[in-house]
């Protein structure tokens, strides 16, 4: 673990952020300085270091295969070469409300890039456009159509995750609880029908006359444990089995975030 932790500092990145990225806590990554990485997070920590396996658990480089530095270079040669009026030509999936004449002005993002087929190919399922925005009207979660979206994502991309479009709907982050891993003004992307809390994820909560944003730990008697990633301005919160659905109630899971890289 002291060689990742070397790493992390070595990169500009605090064990929060890093914590964030691999959706655990920082008491976990302090508990693993003792512990050891448990074999379930171990893939997950070494993809967010861009390391082997091998590396991660010998602390040793590993030299570089030459083969597939190869094939990546190939690779790299066979694309095409976008030409100068291409590379001016604004991303159309990422439009703010002024372009679109939608009625709520998100960030201008998208969230998958879109292979163009000059051919139109049939075969090419067509990228799916959430215009379903989630809100609060008088105390209330509703549901907004918008005219336009402005994220765009492959159809197999919701299919590995058994995600369906009907249950789907975007919802804009307010404030830093979550920070670093959501910002405020971050567009998320939230399934409704998943309402059962699980350990490491991320759920929309409407309490009261707000929606906010935490993870959910489940205690011994059933109790939530709401808690935030931004630990030093938002302690931890209770709600008891009496209090879920009543005074708290959980919207749905969020699966995605895209936002604007800040220095």
């Amino acid at each position: 673990m002291a060689n990742v932790e070397a790493e992390i500092r070595a990169r500009g990145e605090t064990l929060a952020s890093f914590a964030a990225r691999i959706g655990v806590r920082s008491q976990d990554i302090n508990n693993w300085k003792r512990r050891g990485i448990p074999r379930t997070k171990q893939t997950a920590v070494a993809e967010a270091l861009g390391w082997s396996l091998d590396r991660l658990l010998t602390g040793e480089p590993v030299a570089p295969d030459l083969t597939d530095q190869l094939q990546a270079d190939q690779l790299q040669a066979d694309q095409p070469q976008m030409d100068q009026r291409q590379a001016d030509q604004p991303n159309s999936h990422a439009r703010s409300a002024a372009d679109t004449g939608a009625t709520h002005a998100y960030p201008a993002i998208a969230g998958f890039a879109i292979r163009e087929t000059g051919d139109n190919d049939p075969s090419e399922p067509s990228p799916w456009l959430p215009k379903q925005r989630l809100a609060l009207q008088a105390g209330q979660v509703v549901m907004i159509e918008e005219r336009r979206s402005p994220v765009a994502f492959p159809p197999d991309w919701l299919q590995r995750r058994e995600l369906r479009q009907e249950n789907l709907a975007l919802y804009q982050a307010e404030g830093d609880a979550m920070a670093p891993l959501i910002q405020d003004g971050d567009i998320l992307l939230i399934d409704v029908a998943d309402s059962c809390p699980v350990e490491g994820g991320v759920f929309l909560l409407h309490a009261g006359r707000t929606l906010i944003i935490r993870r959910i730990d489940v205690d011994y008697d059933g109790t939530w444990i709401l808690r935030a990633d931004n630990l030093t301005r938002y302690p931890d919160r209770r709600v008891s089995p009496a209090a879920q659905g009543t005074q708290i109630n959980l919207v749905g899971r969020v699966y995605w975030r895209g936002g604007e890289i800040t220095p």
